[in-house]
């Protein structure tokens, strides 16, 4: 992920990655009010050593996780926030997701209607 962010940062492209936080203790799952202080702790911490802003955030709070949207120089600088248990890109590199093909390709037929 890191290498895909450094491209982007070289290109000049916004990306959007979605964190997921820490469990205090790490047993239970985090409220959604923890949820939120935690992701704006992380973010306006990030957002200070960066010296940029998120164009977009959203917090997920019963999931204890968020999606940002930002230069990837932001996006770096959380990606060691101690809040952060994991991060994913929100797309893959290069685009959109590749369509499953199919296996088989054949005309749909009617077998009629079903009893219930």
């Amino acid at each position: 992920m890191r290498r895909a962010l450094t491209q982007a940062r070289a290109k000049g492209q916004q990306s959007a990655v979605v964190y997921h936080l820490k469990t205090e203790g790490g047993t239970a799952a985090l409220s959604p009010a923890d949820t939120k202080r935690l992701a704006r702790r992380a973010v306006n911490r990030a957002a200070a050593r960066s010296g940029k802003t998120p164009k977009r955030m959203n917090v997920f709070e019963n999931l204890g996780s968020f999606v940002v949207q930002a230069d990837p120089g932001l996006l770096l600088h959380l990606l060691d926030e101690p809040e952060i248990e994991k991060a994913t890109l929100n797309r893959p590199p290069g685009g959109g997701m590749e369509l499953i093909r199919p296996v088989r390709k054949r005309p749909v037929k009617s077998t009629g209607w079903v009893e219930v």
